[in-house]
């Protein structure tokens, strides 16, 4: 009964909601750095700084498919630069 009330109450949805857009978020994030790490190992920590502002999920989908594909450094750098993601 208690739990029907909380699922009903649209605030309770809403913090329900972000919690799991956070969390898709913070796990796209990890992957883009694990990407990185993997396929350009000496950019890891600029991965790890550059995709904490990264909070769209279409962005970051984005980017791993991009880097994904990087044929060098230069344009992995280009894509974890704030202008280009």
């Amino acid at each position: 009964m208690f739990d029907e009330l909380l699922e009903d109450d649209p605030y309770i949805q809403e913090l329900v909601n972000r919690a799991e857009k956070r969390a898709a978020v913070q796990a796209l994030q990890r992957a883009v750095v694990s990407v990185i790490e993997v396929r350009f190992p000496a950019l890891g920590e600029l991965a790890q700084q550059q995709v904490t502002q990264i909070n769209s999920l279409d962005n970051l989908h984005f980017l791993i498919q991009k880097l994904s594909i990087a044929p060098n450094e230069s344009i992995a750098i280009w894509l974890l630069s704030p202008t280009a993601a």
